[in-house]
């Protein structure tokens, strides 16, 4: 990460580990919350839950905050009727509970994309 050279990312711990199948479930009710059609959705390809970084901020790195996380891939309908086709999201985790879901966004892609384990990503 940019900016991030001489911090100790290893004193940054996300808590205790959620139960996956149960941080699934909350992962798929809240981007159900984000969907135009939430009925249409179509759920595939959930990751392990990993941990990640999340910045709350513009950079600083006094807002990043370590968090669970994990990826899951969602076909639903657009406002126009027909389906996206499947793309990945990344629901973050704070105590158990989901911090949000965000769709097309860079960090989660590369997250979701730098593959699936239990291994932290603090320093990538």
């Amino acid at each position: 990460m940019a900016g991030s050279a001489g911090v100790d990312w290893s004193s940054m711990h996300p808590g205790d580990k959620p139960d996956y199948e149960t941080a699934k479930a909350h992962a798929k009710e809240t981007i159900l919350r984000n969907l135009k059609d939430p009925d249409s959705a179509k759920f595939r390809d959930s990751t392990p839950l990993f941990k990640t970084l999340y910045n709350f901020g513009m950079g600083a790195i006094g807002n990043y905050e370590p968090l669970w996380a994990l990826c899951i891939e969602v076909n639903a309908k657009n406002s126009y009727g027909g389906y996206t086709g499947f793309e990945k999201w990344i629901v973050k985790f704070r105590n158990g509970q989901p911090v949000g879901g965000e769709l097309g966004v860079m960090h989660a892609e590369y997250d979701c994309n730098t593959g699936p384990g239990d291994s932290s990503r603090l320093a990538q």
